[in-house]
């Protein structure tokens, strides 16, 4: 899966494209915590050309939100296409976490 990370300040920009499957989620996890740990309390991810996400990546997301809460800091997630919203909405996570319709074209 291709990511783009981008450091702005306070706020970090991601750009994800492909599937996001089990192998891509522990990796991103610990590339998206490494800011975090050192202060990073806004993270914008957005997912325009993001094909598929397992249960995996949803699980990152949830995690990350929380980590995020816990420091007083927000995720945001922009840009799902519609078969990827649709499983958030299964699962119910589109009321948990910070979903929007507008999405970043470029950093």
């Amino acid at each position: 899966m291709p990511v783009e990370i981008m450091n702005h300040g306070d706020l970090v920009l991601v750009h994800l494209e492909g599937q996001f499957y089990v192998p891509d989620a522990e990796l991103f996890k610990v590339r998206l915590h490494h800011f975090v740990d050192n202060g990073i309390c806004k993270v914008h991810v957005n997912m325009s050309k993001l094909d598929f996400i397992d249960c995996s990546g949803l699980g990152v997301f949830v995690n990350l939100h929380n980590q995020l809460i816990k420091r007083g800091g927000r995720l945001t997630l922009t840009g799902m296409r519609d078969h990827v919203r649709e499983l958030f909405r299964i699962t119910n996570l589109i009321n948990v976490l910070n979903i929007q319709e507008i999405y970043v074209e470029k950093f």
